[in-house]
This record gives C-alpha cells, sequence and structure tokens, in this order.
C-alpha cells in the first residue's frame, strides 16, 4: 500500500490480531465493579443471529460463566398496555422463545487462548470459560458473541429483550478473586427474513463527556451482514473539538484495513476493505472515533451525522446495501 505518500493527512490502520490491545484503555479499578452490555441485534424468521457481550473498559478476566436469557417486550410501535412478557415451555419454538438453537459461539482473549463450553435449552444460554493467561477482557469491547437460530414462528416487529441473569452469572480475575457484575440488556427486533431487501442499520451513539475530556463515539449495527469494504461519513461540529479526531477499529469485529481522511474540519471519512469479507462477523461498534473536547465547548447537545451522500456500504458478494442511517449526538457537561 501506498497510502502514507498522500499529500493530505491521512491515517492508514493495518489491524492485526494482537493491535487493537496494544490501543486498551487503563485497566479498571479493583475496586469497580464490570459492567457486561449485551448488543442490540436484528434478524428475520430463521435468521442466524449474533448476540455480542461487550464490556466498556480494560479489565482482565481469568475464568467465569455468563447467562443470556430472554423475554418478549411486544411488538415495534405497540404501547405499553399490549406488551407481553409471558413464557412457555422449555423447548417450545414460540414467540415467547425465539431461540431454537445455539449453533455457536466465541470467546475473545489477547493471548486467543479462550477455553469455553457453552449450554442452551431453549430459554437461557450458559457460557462458561477461562483463559490461562487470564487474558479475556484485556481490552475493552466484545468479551463473547453467542450465534443463535431464530425460531420461524417470531414475527416481523416482534421486540424481545435480550438479558444477562446476574444471580447466575460470575467472573473472577487471573488470582481468583471475584469480579462484581453490573449488566445492561439489549433488544433483539424482528424484521424481514433477509432475502426481503430489508435496509443494513447503522448508527452513531456518542454518549456523555466533559468539557477538556476525550469523547468515544461509537459507529456500528446490530446486523449480521459480512461486509467486503465501504465508506462511513461522519459530521460534526468542529467548534467542540480541539485538534483532529482519530480512529479505533477492533479486530474482533473482523479484518480491515482502513483508510482515515480528518482533512476537512466538521466531517471523519472512512474508506475500508476487507479482503476475506469477514468485517462485521461479529456486529456491534465497527468504528470508534475518539475527540477531544475543547475546554470552551458550550455545554449541551451536539449532533453527529451519518452523511447520508457520502456512506456507503458492499456485502460480500460486493452488492451495494441498502441503508437505515441512525444519527446520535454527544452530550457535553
Amino acid at each position: 500500500m501506498h497510502h502514507l505518500s498522500l499529500p493530505r493527512l491521512r491515517t492508514a490502520l493495518v489491524l492485526a490480531a494482537l493491535a487493537l490491545f496494544a490501543l486498551a484503555p487503563d485497566t479498571a479499578s479493583a475496586s469497580k465493579s464490570l459492567t457486561l452490555r449485551v448488543n442490540d441485534a436484528r434478524g428475520g424468521p430463521g435468521d442466524l443471529v449474533a448476540v455480542v457481550v461487550r464490556t466498556y473498559s480494560s479489565r482482565p478476566i481469568g475464568q467465569g460463566q455468563i447467562c443470556v436469557g430472554t423475554r418478549r417486550k411486544g411488538r415495534r410501535g405497540a404501547s405499553a398496555a399490549s406488551m407481553s412478557s409471558g413464557t412457555t415451555a422449555v423447548g417450545a419454538a414460540t414467540a415467547a422463545e425465539p431461540f431454537v438453537r445455539l449453533e455457536r459461539a466465541e470467546v475473545f482473549s489477547a493471548a486467543q487462548d479462550a477455553r469455553f463450553t457453552v449450554t442452551f435449552d431453549a430459554q437461557e444460554a450458559t457460557l462458561r470459560f477461562s483463559s490461562p493467561t487470564g487474558s479475556i477482557n484485556a481490552a475493552d469491547g466484545p468479551l463473547a458473541v453467542l450465534y443463535f437460530r431464530l425460531a420461524n414462528s417470531v414475527e416481523p416487529g416482534d421486540v424481545f429483550e435480550i438479558f444477562l441473569d446476574t444471580g447466575d452469572s460470575r467472573l473472577y480475575d487471573g488470582s481468583g478473586q471475584p469480579i462484581a457484575i453490573e449488566s445492561k440488556p439489549g433488544q433483539l427486533e424482528i424484521r424481514k427474513s433477509d432475502d426481503e431487501n430489508e435496509p443494513f442499520e447503522l448508527g452513531v451513539t456518542g454518549g456523555r463527556v466533559k468539557a477538556g475530556k476525550v469523547a468515544r463515539v461509537m459507529i456500528g449495527s446490530g446486523d449480521r451482514i459480512a461486509l467486503a469494504s465501504g465508506r462511513v461519513a461522519l459530521r460534526y461540529d468542529p467548534k467542540v473539538v480541539s485538534g483532529r479526531p482519530w480512529v479505533r477499529l477492533d479486530s474482533r469485529h473482523g479484518r480491515a484495513t482502513v483508510l482515515v481522511d480528518t482533512d476537512k474540519p466538521g466531517l471523519v471519512l472512512i474508506d475500508f476493505q476487507s479482503p476475506d469479507r469477514s468485517f462485521n462477523r461479529v456486529p456491534g461498534d465497527l468504528f470508534e472515533v475518539r475527540f477531544a473536547i475543547s475546554r470552551q465547548a458550550p455545554r449541551g447537545r451536539t449532533p453527529l451525522t451519518l452523511a447520508p451522500g457520502l456512506t456507503s456500504l458492499r456485502d460480500d458478494q460486493g452488492d451495494v446495501l441498502r441503508l437505515k442511517l441512525e444519527n446520535g449526538a454527544l452530550i457535553i457537561r
């Protein structure tokens, strides 16, 4: 590649299996609990969906288990009064139980030495894991992914909550000391089947940040569609930022080579190619854009926008995907 010889300032990032760990945030204090977040997911009847459990702080884990369950929330757009959380008999493939089987799982560790076993009874999956080097979650991000087959009985518009059963989940550090767990559930949305040209959802989230600190802005999706290449264009207010943004990718989402252009204030252009078409094999936060927020930045909400005219993605067949873009915001305190 000769991208670095371009006269305009651009940053080329080639992802290797362990490169992301050199960029990991500081390890969380031992006195703090570790938050496990279940990412949102989407899929159609009979589809394979990826349920990703991730963290937002690095804290090495030696062993543990997590239990993932679901409960029905209702239908998209339904009133609260129409919501239902009923359950049915174990193993029944009904709309109250969206998953019919667990096809495979993966646990990530910096040394790539994670060992795991998994069981599933149609109501809850239990994933047990260990790492001889204690390097699970050495970097924040995806901790594990479970691939479930959806029941044919679910219907487009059905919505389920995917949650961690914290009563049966437990984590230990490399010395065998317990790690307190907090959990945040995700949402499973049933869409039409993949062959019905449903749009690929790509969204940006910003969260809260103090003036003078670094903001972490995430761009990602809950759709499990392999990506071969594309461009993502993020617009922001340059008046609240000090210096150029920079971009981090996580190789746990698949292999990709990217070119980042931040020459134009207020615009981040991310061009990527995945030679083996593995990018987004684990859906979630595909790109992390970091902004140094100015100390003089006004408090309040500042928008983050994915530019529709500049953003495009191609799937593993090279076809251009129809996109549904979800914008977000940073809240500066």
